[in-house]
């Protein structure tokens, strides 16, 4: 399950643009987030946005 948390740990790396958001190997490096909440995250981005970014 995504929360906050490891919602932003993502969206914070996304804005520092240290990785291509899209080579989860990368994005696992920097968050430690696992593969299935990345992809999660990915298919639900706006969805998260909306909630936790306002």
């Amino acid at each position: 399950m995504i929360n906050q948390r490891k919602f932003l740990a993502y969206e914070n790396l996304r804005q520092l643009g240290k990785c291509n958001m899209f080579d989860v190997q990368c994005v696992k490096s920097y968050t430690r987030l696992d593969r299935n909440e990345i992809l999660d995250i990915m298919r639900n981005y706006s969805d998260y946005k909306e909630r936790w970014l306002k």
